[in-house]
């Protein structure tokens, strides 16, 4: 049988002792849970808080208006990764207040800007209200988290380490050496693996495969048995060039003669040129920016 962590435990028998004599939270309704509840709760989450460097109150637009939320900065000097912290309550209690110390005791302990939004809750909005603000907070961050010191392509850092924690593994600079399926049905039943570091290999048993390896999907798929079309997937490439230099302000996107679209973005202290944007056969692990193509985006 599974264990709770000790500080769960500790967690637990405190908040039922602050519950006594009160009803439960589904005995009570959305209202009631707001009141006194969840009161409660702040008081509980947020005893001993400590400070961070500083702290901003922000706005993000979301699909039905904008999205609150506050940065958390522990003494980030430069653009770095985030962690987009999403308060628990079932969707339905809770806000930013009552997990501001939980939001500290994250953002200081990772080292690391984190963002906590207050997203949207039911019954008045019901789901997948809540859940649709929530995607559109990773979508913004991870396009315009610069503007807030944060580098949005690095968001994924958080996740992968959370999961890591609840028992997951994660590999890098690993591939797939082929997978496994019983013959009668066809389902899974694992994977090989190779670590393309030192050629370490080993053997994970499953019942699920999911390919997400993008332009490699088709390799993958031939990997498990299956016709590498099953996997529709074409690699393409991308170039971009990026000045040591701010050469605008503003993202501008335009049509090239040949009619590929073409931008230029300011990024920090940089401004970035691309894309080129062609159909690309040749190896998928070593791919390089030819002169050609630098031409293109530069002339």
């Amino acid at each position: 049988m599974p264990t709770l962590h000790p500080q769960m435990k500790a967690i637990l028998a405190a908040l039922k002792r602050q519950g006594e004599g009160q009803k439960t939270l589904p005995e009570l309704t959305p209202a009631e849970a707001r009141g006194e509840r969840q009161r409660d709760f702040a008081a509980y989450w947020t005893a001993d808080a400590p400070p961070v460097s500083s702290i901003e109150e922000k706005v993000l637009p979301g699909p039905r208006g904008p999205i609150r939320c506050r940065i958390y900065d522990p003494g980030t000097v430069e653009a770095g990764p985030a962690i987009l912290f999403i308060h628990g309550g079932g969707w339905v209690i809770c806000d930013l207040d009552t997990h501001d110390g939980v939001a500290r005791r994250l953002a200081l302990a990772a080292g690391v800007k984190l963002v906590s939004i207050e997203y949207r809750l039911a019954p008045e909005f019901k789901f997948p209200a809540p859940l649709e603000d929530c995607v559109a907070a990773v979508r913004w961050i991870a396009e315009h988290g610069a503007e807030w010191g944060i580098d949005g392509s690095r968001l994924c850092t958080a996740n992968a380490i959370d999961a890591i924690e609840r028992g997951a593994k994660v590999f890098v600079g690993t591939t797939v050496d082929a997978i496994e399926r019983r013959e009668d049905t066809g389902q899974p039943v694992a994977v090989r693996w190779r670590d393309q570091r030192n050629g370490r290999t080993g053997r994970i048993t499953t019942t699920t495969v999911v390919n997400a390896t993008g332009a490699w999907a088709p390799i993958t798929a031939s990997l498990s048995g299956l016709p590498a079309k099953r996997a529709r997937v074409r690699g393409g490439k991308g170039i971009h060039v990026c000045y040591d230099r701010r050469l605008t302000n503003y993202a501008i996107a335009a049509t090239t003669i040949d009619g590929r679209q073409i931008f230029i973005e300011p990024w920090q202290n940089m401004s970035v040129v691309g894309t080129t944007d062609d159909d690309y056969y040749g190896d998928l692990d070593d791919v390089r920016a030819t002169s050609e193509e630098v031409r293109y985006l530069v002339q």
